[in-house]
Parts: C-alpha cells; sequence; structure tokens
C-alpha cells in the first residue's frame, strides 16, 4: 500500500489518519499551520511533513481533508503534478482540485466523527470516484483496508448521499439540542430524555425508520398538537419547527387530511 499523507487536522483528517494507522498503513499529517501539523502528529504517533510540493513524491495518496470551502483556494495554490490528489467532502465535485494534479479523485467516508475519539468506519461506506483508473483501482483498495463497504459514486449521487446524510444525523442532534433548551429553560433536568434518545435511535435506520415512527403528529391527534403549539407561542422558531415537521408527518401518514 502507497504512504497516504491527510492534509487537514480537523475531525476527518483525525479519523482517517488514526484509522490507517490502525490499519497498518504508512501515514502522514501534513497542513498550512506547521504548529497544528506538529501537535497533531505527536497525538497519533505519526510522522509530518511541512511541505507537499517537497516532501511527497509520484505513488503518495494525498488526502485534502480540509473544509469545503478551503478547497478552491488549494487548487489555485497547490500543485503536485504526479501525485494521486483526492478530497474527501461530501458535497464537492472532483472537478474542483483538477488544477492540483492531473491524477485527482475523491475518498468520502460517509460516516459521523469527531476530533480524538476513536472512529468506527468498518461498516461505514467509503465513497469514491476517480477518472483515473490506476489511482480508482488504488482507492478501492485503500477503502476496503477501513471498511467492507466501498461504494463506487459519481460526485452528483455522492452530493445526494450527503444531502440525506443531513436529514439523517445532522439534523436529529440539532433537535436533540432543542429538546435539552426546553428542559433546562423549564427547570427540568438536562439528562431526563437521555434514556429516550436511546431508545428511540436503538436499530432505528433509515430503510426502517417509517416503521419506527410514533408520536401525536403520526397519530394525527390535532389537540395533542394544538396544546403543544399552544406552550410553544412564545417561541416562534420553535413553533414553526414544530408545525412544520408536525404536518410533514401527518401529510406523509394520513393523506386523508
Amino acid at each position: 500500500m502507497n504512504r497516504i499523507i491527510i492534509y487537514g487536522s480537523g475531525n476527518m483528517a483525525w479519523a482517517m489518519a488514526y484509522a490507517f494507522k490502525h490499519a497498518g498503513i504508512e501515514v502522514c499529517v501534513s497542513g498550512r499551520s506547521s504548529e497544528k501539523v506538529k501537535d497533531f502528529a505527536a497525538k497519533l504517533s505519526i510522522p509530518f511533513l511541512l511541505s507537499l510540493e517537497d516532501e511527497t513524491a509520484s505513488g503518495d495518496i494525498i488526502i485534502l481533508a480540509v473544509k469545503d470551502d478551503a478547497l478552491p483556494m488549494l487548487n489555485k495554490s497547490l500543485r503536485l503534478p504526479g501525485r494521486w490528489v483526492c478530497h474527501c467532502a461530501g458535497s464537492v465535485d472532483v472537478s474542483e482540485i483538477q488544477d492540483i494534479s492531473e491524477k485527482t479523485g475523491v475518498f468520502y467516508p460517509l460516516q459521523r466523527v469527531t476530533l480524538f475519539s476513536v472512529p468506527d468506519f468498518s461498516h461505514a461506506p467509503i465513497c469514491i470516484e476517480s477518472a483515473d483508473a490506476e489511482l480508482l483501482i488504488v482507492l478501492k483498495q485503500l477503502g476496503a483496508n477501513l471498511s467492507d463497504n466501498v461504494l463506487e459514486l459519481s460526485s452528483e449521487k455522492r452530493r445526494m448521499a450527503h444531502l440525506a446524510a443531513i436529514f439523517v444525523s445532522n439534523f436529529p442532534n440539532f433537535m436533540m439540542m432543542l429538546g435539552k433548551e426546553i428542559l433546562i429553560q423549564n427547570q427540568l433536568p438536562e439528562t431526563l430524555l437521555d434514556e429516550l434518545a436511546r431508545n428511540t435511535f436503538d436499530g432505528c435506520v433509515p430503510s426502517n425508520a417509517e416503521a419506527k415512527q410514533t408520536g401525536p403528529a403520526r397519530r394525527a391527534d390535532l389537540k395533542i398538537i394544538g396544546n403543544h403549539l399552544h406552550l410553544l407561542e412564545n417561541n416562534a422558531s420553535l413553533e414553526q419547527i414544530y408545525r412544520l415537521l408536525s404536518f410533514e408527518i401527518m401529510k406523509r401518514f394520513h393523506t386523508d387530511l
């Protein structure tokens, strides 16, 4: 397996560097800030590079694990001819890094990761893409070292997968934040709903979500919904969210309304 260079120091950079290292693959890190890169490398006990242009060679796989809006800037400033260069962004076209190298691709683990936690990619979809046939083979092999679920997806398909992931992961997490705020504002223990959340999401996946749906909107209990909206009348944002979601659930399950 080729040497992997992770460029970045955020959540995904950490997760991939950790995963590659523990899969027995040679990995090192690089980035814009030398101090952050050195600290990042020290935490993982792996080497660091200060210059991608000077310290990499043909055959190295460079994964740009940076914020989406940083990729166009790297496309303008970074030149790595002969290297294999990939980004790991869900909603960015592979063409966004085409000026960096003639051999570009995407290596996108569709998984929730957080900085300094232990990642688990074993069953996570690893979405890959490249117009370079050799790099595509390498990315398949690389993904297979981390996961049993490696998928070749076009940029368009990957964007839609990323959009769906927002609904499945980010939005539900935000809803839990809002629920916690309601508890605190009403002098209730902020851990009151922790067990409910565990029970709700235990075994709940998109493929069976319809069967798991419960609540007043699922039952079209207009009286309870009206009571809840009354409780939220002094919070326009939460009232709007509650009203919209309740309407969409009822529309899905009660076409006669």
